[in-house]
């Protein structure tokens, strides 16, 4: 029982983390157009790819969280919004990543002198890693619900001469 109330606090700040990094990359990508930044066209490519990749995986993370209930449904998530899922925290984590290094080689500071940074890129970096690892689990929670679905259905079914 506790378990599961973990995991739906787990799923409740993966979607305020999304949430915040939507802002985040929203603010990024409005501020990257007003000033003459020159930043890298890839770079734009990736911003675009995060901020869609982060509207369907709030769509997946909200869709997902049903699943924590005992009640029980047979839903299929389209394959579209777990790949989402997963392509959203990969990106994040990259581009969390590219900053961290080009700030630091472009400054020439060290993590002591800015730890606040340091920090702030450690807690983006984990709630990417924790998103990745809860899509992995919830795959398994809702391959393991259809499979007892399934068995449900075929137990129910027997004896049941309508079917031939």
């Amino acid at each position: 029982m506790t378990k599961t109330i973990i995991q739906e606090i787990l799923k409740v700040f993966i979607i305020a983390y999304v949430l915040i990094v939507l802002g985040g990359l929203l603010f990024l990508f409005v501020e990257s157009f007003s000033r003459d930044t020159t930043a890298d066209t890839f770079d734009y490519i990736l911003l675009v790819i995060a901020f869609i990749t982060g509207i369907l995986a709030v769509i997946f993370h909200v869709k997902t969280y049903r699943y924590y209930s005992k009640i029980k449904r047979k839903r299929n998530i389209p394959k579209l919004y777990w790949i989402a899922a997963l392509i959203f925290p990969s990106c994040i984590a990259y581009l969390i990543y590219e900053t961290f290094v080009n700030f630091f080689y472009a400054t020439n500071a060290s993590i002591e002198q800015d730890m606040n940074g340091f920090i702030i890129f450690m807690i983006i970096l984990f709630f990417s890693l924790l998103s990745v690892v809860e899509v992995l689990l919830m795959f398994q929670r809702v391959q393991k619900r259809h499979e007892n679905l399934s068995l449900e259905q075929e137990l129910e079914n027997i004896g049941d001469n309508s079917i031939l």
